[in-house]
């Protein structure tokens, strides 16, 4: 805390986190978007990554594409299991599974993409990782609060976490657990949640915080 309280550049990310975040819940409940002032220093959204000019930009670009392409997967997979008249029984069993598959689609062929590509597998992971992270945290913020716990039909939301976030994946010292802890440390705040605990490390931290939404 005296660490935070001598940080003289504070108030000012406060100010701009605050503004950020109100931005977007009055986007995600705006009838239009075009309702909703866009902040000029973010582009707005378009199908050209290559007219963004700084790599923060592109990156985000990236990370946007592939959370969506969670939600669309998962989405998908519905579509394949009523096709192939393969849906089970339980509506819940299905909607994890769902949420499984689609994470098993982004993250279990990335040594044959990276061969492919000529990538690298570890920074390729990483990406993918966050990606799920960040769609894992956008999902969050549009479940109405009553239906975060879940219900007959659907998983809670702090599952829904666990089987984007955890499970194999990035290293330990991976940046991906510093950038998750703090997409879920944004919700905490965001719902007036404390954080009474200390962890030794990102990765703990991040397991910790999906708990603590149980």
């Amino acid at each position: 805390y005296q660490a935070l309280s001598e940080d003289d550049e504070r108030g000012l990310l406060e100010m701009d986190y605050r503004s950020r975040a109100s931005t977007a819940e009055n986007l995600a409940h705006a009838s239009s978007v075009e309702l909703v002032a866009w902040p000029e220093d973010i582009p707005e959204p378009g199908a050209n990554r290559e007219q963004l000019t700084t790599d923060q930009h592109k990156s985000t670009f990236d990370l946007v594409c592939m959370a969506t392409a969670f939600v669309l997967l998962h989405e998908f997979r519905h579509v394949m299991l009523d096709a192939d008249e393969k849906r089970p029984e339980a509506r819940l069993e299905e909607e994890a599974g769902c949420d499984v598959w689609a994470r098993a689609f982004m993250m279990d062929k990335i040594d044959k993409y990276a061969s492919q590509s000529g990538s690298s597998f570890v920074a390729i992971q990483q990406k993918r990782a966050m990606a799920l992270a960040l769609g894992a945290a956008i999902l969050y913020d549009l479940t109405p609060e009553y239906d975060r716990f879940g219900s007959t039909d659907y998983p809670s939301m702090a599952d829904r976490i666990h089987a984007m976030v955890t499970g194999p994946g990035p290293a330990q010292s991976s940046n991906f657990w510093l950038f998750a802890s703090c997409l879920l440390i944004g919700i905490f705040r965001r719902t007036g949640q404390s954080l009474p605990f200390v962890v030794s490390d990102n990765e703990t931290l991040v397991i910790t915080l999906v708990e603590q939404l149980r």
